[in-house]
Order: C-alpha cells, then sequence, then structure tokens
C-alpha cells in the first residue's frame, strides 16, 4: 500500500535503505506499509521493521510488549524515517503532518463507505492513529514517556503497552483509504517541506527538529502539539 509511484528498481533501493524508528501507533493494525521513499507507517510484518528488529532485539521486546485491554498481545504499527531523508522532514511538525494525512485519507473513506453501507468494520475515528508517548530511546536501552504531565524513562523489562480503551483495532487496507487523497496530500507534504528546506538554507539553524527515536530531546509541550493540536479532528 504506497502512495508513490516508484519503479522496481527504486523500490529495491526505498526497502535496503537505512530506517530508523520515531514513534509507534497501538491502535491501527495495517496489513501493509503505507508511504514513500522519506517515511512510512509499517506493520511489525514490513521487511524494514523485521531488519530493525533484527539489528535491535531491544525494539523487538518493545513491540512485543503490547497487548489490549483484554490481554490479547499485538504488535504496533511503527513510524519510520528513512535516514538520508533531510532534516526538515524529521520535524515533529512534518512527522504529524505524514501521520495526519494517512489519518484523513482512511478515516474520510471510512466515513463515506459508512453512509452507504452502515454498520460496516471500517476505521472512523482519528483517534485511531494516536501516537504512543512512550518510545526507545535512540541507543535503544530504555523507553521515554513525553506528555503534557510526564518526562521521563523506565526499563523495557516493565513497560506494558496498551491500545485505546475507547477503540476497537481495526485492521487498515488498501482498499480502507482514499488513495487519490492519499496520493494528493503526500504530494503537497512534500512539496511543502521542500519549499521550508530552501527557505532554512537560508535562515540556518532556525529549524527545531527531533532525530528519530530522541523524543527526550523534545518538550513536553511540542510533543502534545505534534500528537493532539495536529490531530484528525474526531
Amino acid at each position: 500500500m504506497r502512495a508513490c509511484r516508484k519503479s522496481q528498481y527504486e523500490w529495491v533501493e526505498i526497502m535496503t535503505a537505512d530506517w530508523a524508528p520515531v514513534f509507534v501507533l497501538p491502535n491501527i493494525p495495517l496489513e501493509a506499509a503505507i508511504g514513500c521513499d522519506i517515511a512510512a507507517l509499517a506493520p511489525g510484518h514490513d521487511g524494514r521493521v523485521a531488519t530493525l528488529k533484527r539489528t535491535h532485539p531491544m525494539l523487538r521486546r518493545f513491540l512485543n510488549r503490547f497487548a489490549d485491554n483484554f490481554g490479547q498481545k499485538f504488535e504496533p504499527a511503527v513510524l519510520i524515517l528513512n535516514t538520508a531523508a533531510p532534516p526538515i522532514f524529521s520535524e515533529v511538525s512534518a512527522l504529524a503532518s505524514f501521520r495526519d494525512l494517512i489519518a484523513l485519507s482512511a478515516v474520510t473513506h471510512g466515513r463515506a463507505l459508512e453512509l452507504r453501507h452502515p454498520r460496516g468494520h471500517r476505521v472512523l475515528f482519528g483517534e485511531a492513529f494516536s501516537i504512543y508517548p512512550w518510545m526507545l530511546d535512540r541507543r535503544y536501552e530504555d523507553v521515554i514517556g513525553s506528555t503534557p504531565a510526564i518526562l521521563g524513562t523506565h526499563e523495557v523489562s516493565s513497560f506494558k503497552g496498551q491500545s485505546s480503551p475507547a477503540l476497537f483495532r481495526t485492521s487498515l487496507g488498501e482498499g480502507d483509504i482514499d488513495q487519490p487523497l492519499l496520493t494528493a496530500l503526500m504530494a503537497r507534504w512534500r512539496r511543502r517541506s521542500d519549499r521550508k528546506t530552501s527557505s532554512a538554507a537560508c535562515h540556518s539553524g532556525s529549524a527545531r527538529s527531533i532525530a528519530p527515536g530522541r523524543l527526550a530531546k523534545t518538550s513536553a509541550r511540542a510533543r502534545f502539539r505534534a500528537d493532539r493540536g495536529a490531530s484528525v479532528s474526531q
């Protein structure tokens, strides 16, 4: 499930590039990855995530420590970023916007289908794409939590991640997304970030960005704005 049209050779390059986990989203099980050569929202069985789990066993342990409210274990979706991407794409606002464009394409499509065929098992609420407040640090050693109320670390061995008690974990497949809308939004997201990159070249040092997985360096207020202020209206 991809929004960018690439040749087979280009997709081989994308799949063999270096990727880094940035956030996890436990409320939305994915059938396949959604994204492009810069960023992707990927399931645990995606080849890039699988490679990261083999390279960093602590990431595998972290992803394996999620369960729903009844103890059913699962692996959350992972927002991954190409480490070769321009720094502008690692900004909180760019990552939140990337998440939002996927959510918009899924929720609006689900709502439209619900009007025509009620009571389907669909993704209808933006909360399905909520970013989990705990994530591994950049050294893959401990978990870091960041919200307006907390900013701290803890051991992975004590961590117990959960999905939202207010939602069913509804699977999202290719047919559950408005593909033309996703493609258009993805193109605009890239163009906007490209323009900001050009502007930043004239104002060096003005952009505020985060390293993948380095949530401890992002203030709780900025982290809150990324997940709440830019989130999809429910």
